[in-house]
């Protein structure tokens, strides 16, 4: 159900927002890295995903409808000026939202979220990240074969984990504690 709120754009469920920010793959490439990178501009945007600046501006301004990014700062650059945005949702679709996907949406997905997880292992490998002690890193690929009824356990237990992972997350930032950049890369996929 939506309703319209006092900005005259429609209220949307988060499921459904998410589904319309995620069906064009450059959407989901802006968000993500939004979500990893912080604030930057559709020219910066453009730069770092090689892509037209046109096509940028337009989707960072449906991003902008869907209410996913936030404006953060303008500033002057040779007689025009640069809007700079910052994501306000996180680049993840839930089961719901990843069923109302057109299957090409769904790939656009899938391959920017593996290519960003690479490129973020791959600098951590670079920068001896995954050399330290066993308590400092925890890799596991395991290949199974599950039955249905297994196959949606683990897919819950893994939704659990990415949950309490963001509940840390939360925890440790009203804590005073050092605090330490952790990834979590989860995948839960049907093999060829």
């Amino acid at each position: 159900m939506t309703t319209q709120p006092s900005t005259g754009r429609p209220e949307l469920d988060e499921t459904t927002r998410m589904a319309k920010a995620m069906a064009h793959p450059l959407r989901g490439k802006i968000l993500m890295h939004l979500t990893n990178h912080g604030t930057a501009s559709p020219a910066d945007l453009s730069r770092v995903l090689e892509e037209p600046i046109g096509n940028v501006s337009y989707h960072v301004r449906m991003l902008l409808d869907l209410d996913c990014v936030e404006l953060v700062d303008t500033r002057q650059r040779r007689g025009a000026v640069e809007h700079f945005y910052r994501a306000t949702r996180r680049a993840i679709l839930d089961d719901k939202a990843w069923a109302k996907l057109p299957p090409a949406a769904r790939k656009g997905f899938a391959v920017q979220w593996f290519r960003e997880a690479f490129a973020d292992v791959s600098g951590a490998i670079d920068a001896g990240r995954l050399e330290g002690n066993a308590d400092d890193v925890h890799l596991n690929f395991t290949k199974l074969e599950l039955d249905e009824a297994g196959w949606n356990e683990l897919h819950e237990a893994l939704e659990e984990v990415r949950q309490r992972a963001l509940d840390l997350q939360a925890r440790a930032a009203n804590g005073s504690g050092e605090k330490r950049n952790a990834r979590l890369v989860v995948a839960h996929y049907e093999a060829p």
